[in-house]
């Protein structure tokens, strides 16, 4: 758990919001991602995992910024 909160550094409400959203995110591309990937004749998990990797993507950039000191720039 102290692991954990060494790698999510700051508010953990932002972070738990941050968390719910992402997850509703994946959640609004499964379900609209249907039609699309029925009219192409396409498999919708192409498209899942695009966004899952996008998602993945962003929590690391932010988890960079957030250990980032930015006291130490002036």
């Amino acid at each position: 758990m102290t692991k954990l909160k060494n790698i999510f550094k700051g508010d953990s409400g932002i972070w738990v919001i941050y968390f719910i959203l992402t997850i509703l995110s994946v959640i609004a591309v499964y379900s609209s991602v249907g039609y699309t990937a029925a009219s192409q004749d396409e498999s919708p998990f192409g498209y899942i995992l695009m966004h899952i990797i996008f998602i993945v993507i962003a929590y690391v950039v932010i988890i960079i910024c957030s250990v980032f000191d930015y006291k130490k720039i002036y």
